[in-house]
């Protein structure tokens, strides 16, 4: 009996628990789905929390051109604006050779256009000028009354037409560098001596001694110079002076007007020449009109004049005051480049037609003279010059500040 009580007791209690667990089940399930947002924005919390206490990548280290470029701005360098452009091998070997005939396509290359436009208009104002002068002598069989006009036309032409076919290579090769500053003196006192040789169809003279004297003012300048052959047989006085009209913040740049006083003895022939002639001498800084061309200097010169000619026999000189025989008009034209080749070192190179120097023009291709100057110690100057015509003449020079 006993143990029939304790089954029905067993079995009660598990009934019991059954109920207890079957009525426990759907509130677990209710406290679970309740419970996963919220444990899924902890996750997310503490995700986050990670991402943003993630350790930074360590930037890359700069290169060492870059470090030393930035070094060199530190320290005072000044890279190249942005709107300044480099030189191009390339545009000055298109200007040296398809240039000669399109003038500027050096530049038009370095997308320069505006100085690649001038240049080709330059080119096009010289050809008119050179056919406008052979025309002219043509029509007129080169008579007297027009031939210092085609003279002056053909000259300006020649000049302008090479000047822009040099000024599209060059330019070209250099970008926007200027060249060094002109190293030339523009005022002061300075003595000079100097040993000339001449090779001229004219005379027998071939050594010379020269002693000049140049006093330079800014505004006024005055240059007397004493030129003796080494056998006494020939010697030259002259006296240049002059006044610079227009000045530009760069000295260098100016307009002058002057006179030129000059006499030459020639004691074996027995004869002399006085002369006096007017002339307008401009130098301008082309990088005014080019950006390519900063310190590059043209410079020119166009003169007229009268020479009158004493005679007296062989072995003498006539007298400063004698009878003058005849006289005979001169024209004066040069026209050329100036550019500093290096520090204190300025070279000038002039094409000439001038009639009554001891080295006579070419008939063809008239005067050529390449002055090399170097300042030494800002007190002294060495110079050299080489003259090419019909015949040649070299010049070796030393000057002193005073």
């Amino acid at each position: 009996m006993s143990g029939r009580f304790t089954g029905i007791r067993r079995a009660a209690l598990a009934r019991l628990l059954l109920a207890v667990v079957l009525a426990a089940g759907p509130h677990a399930a209710l406290a679970q789905d309740a419970a996963g947002p919220a444990t899924s924005a902890e996750g997310a919390g503490e995700s986050a929390g990670r991402e943003k206490e993630a350790p930074t990548i360590p930037a890359r280290p700069k290169p060492e051109a870059s470090m030393a470029y930035d070094a060199a701005v530190d320290e005072g360098y000044a890279p190249r604006p942005d709107q300044d452009i480099p030189g191009s091998l390339t545009a000055s070997l298109l200007a040296l050779g398809p240039g000669l005939a399109v003038h500027g396509i050096g530049h038009l290359y370095l997308d320069e256009t505006r100085t690649g436009v001038m240049l080709l208009l330059t080119e096009l104002t010289a050809l008119l000028l050179v056919a406008g002068g052979a025309i002219a002598s043509a029509v007129t069989d080169n008579s007297g009354s027009v031939v210092a006009a085609t003279d002056v036309l053909t000259h300006v032409g020649a000049v302008l037409f090479v000047g822009s076919w040099v000024a599209d290579i060059i330019g070209s090769f250099t970008g926007t560098v200027p060249f060094d500053r002109d190293s030339t003196r523009v005022e002061g006192s300075v003595f000079g001596v100097a040993y000339r040789y001449t090779d001229s169809p004219l005379d027998a003279f071939r050594h010379h001694l020269v002693a000049r004297l140049s006093i330079d003012l800014g505004w006024l300048y005055v240059r007397p110079l004493i030129d003796l052959d080494a056998s006494l047989g020939a010697r030259e006085g002259e006296l240049d002076l002059g006044v610079r009209m227009l000045r530009g913040d760069n000295p260098h740049e100016h307009l002058a007007v002057g006179l030129l006083a000059r006499r030459r003895e020639d004691r074996p022939d027995g004869f002399a020449v006085s002369g006096l002639s007017g002339y307008v001498w401009a130098k301008a800084d082309l990088g005014r009109f080019m950006r390519t061309l900063g310190h590059l200097y043209i410079a020119g010169r166009a003169g007229y004049g009268v020479d009158g000619y004493q005679f007296a026999g062989a072995g003498s000189v006539p007298s400063f005051f004698s009878e003058v025989e005849f006289t005979d008009n001169r024209l004066l034209l040069q026209s050329g480049l100036g550019f500093n080749t290096g520090d204190n070192t300025h070279l000038l190179v002039l094409w000439s037609q001038d009639t009554i120097g001891d080295i006579p023009p070419d008939p063809e291709f008239g005067q050529f003279e390449v002055g090399l100057q170097h300042r030494y110690l800002d007190t002294l100057d060495i110079e050299i010059e080489w003259v090419l015509g019909d015949g040649f003449a070299v010049w070796l020079g030393l000057g002193y500040a005073l």
